[in-house]
């Protein structure tokens, strides 16, 4: 069975600096996101899913790492991100898939169309391959950023 990978955006250590993401009011895109992580991943396993929760200390290059240690083929990699930004043309959910794969894409596509359907306030900032060694995907009012499992 594929097995499903979530990080939670932000948290970890780069460049020997903890990134926290955006931050506002008494609270980080990181600690936001680490909650919703908390909440999907036993959702997922309660149906049935094989869901592995990539550790919140790594810097990304790290949870790739992580990832691609561990993954097969079939699996998928999220990421979650809260999409903030001061600048309103930098909000609203997007997906990045792996290039030249349409199956990732088409997966990325049916992902985004059900999140805006679900949340039709939040701008579609639309699809687009990704850079070659990791594929983004975004969601949930959250991105979600899926690893070249």
């Amino acid at each position: 069975m594929a097995q499903i990978f979530i990080s939670a955006g932000h948290g970890g250590t780069e460049n020997g600096v903890l990134d926290p993401g955006f931050s506002t009011g008494n609270t980080t895109e990181a600690a936001e996101m680490i909650r919703i992580r908390d909440l999907v991943v036993p959702e997922l396993r309660s149906r049935g899913l094989n869901v592995l929760s990539v550790p919140d200390d790594l810097s990304a290059a790290q949870s790739i790492d992580w990832i691609n240690a561990r993954c097969r083929i079939e699996d998928v990699a999220l990421e979650i991100h809260g999409g903030a930004s001061n600048t309103p043309a930098a909000r609203g959910a997007s997906v990045f898939y792996i290039a030249n794969n349409e199956t990732r894409k088409t997966h990325g596509e049916v992902l985004l169309l059900a999140v805006l359907r679900r949340v039709p306030q939040l701008p579609s900032r639309a699809r687009a391959p990704t850079p070659p060694l990791a594929s983004v995907a975004s969601a949930l009012s959250a991105a979600l950023t899926a690893h070249r499992c």
